[in-house]
């Protein structure tokens, strides 16, 4: 008997274009790398690390008290870059 091949499912229409948009910008950028001047980044980009605790402008259930100098600290996002900040293409890979 024969197996019936599973036939894969449509993931979707782009009828604004933004499928062809992907693979226009792949093939010019592979026809001629210097075309792309910048990206857009799809996320932010960031490491969490910590700070020292400020009773004015910190919640006080966040603190924690670091056992190496006894200050008290909060745990934060230290940003990078923001999505959808548009940067220079030239040697960010």
């Amino acid at each position: 008997m024969k197996k019936k091949k599973k036939k894969t499912p449509l993931l979707g229409v782009f009828v604004d274009g933004r499928w062809s948009a992907v693979v226009r910008g792949a093939v010019l950028y592979g026809l001629n790398s210097g075309i792309v001047r910048e990206r857009m980044l799809r996320r932010h980009y960031g490491i969490p690390t910590s700070i020292l605790w400020n009773p004015e402008k910190h919640p006080i259930e966040r603190r924690w008290k670091d056992e190496l100098d006894g200050t008290w600290r909060i745990d934060v996002m230290k940003w990078y870059v923001a999505k959808v900040k548009f940067l220079p293409s030239t040697g960010v890979h």
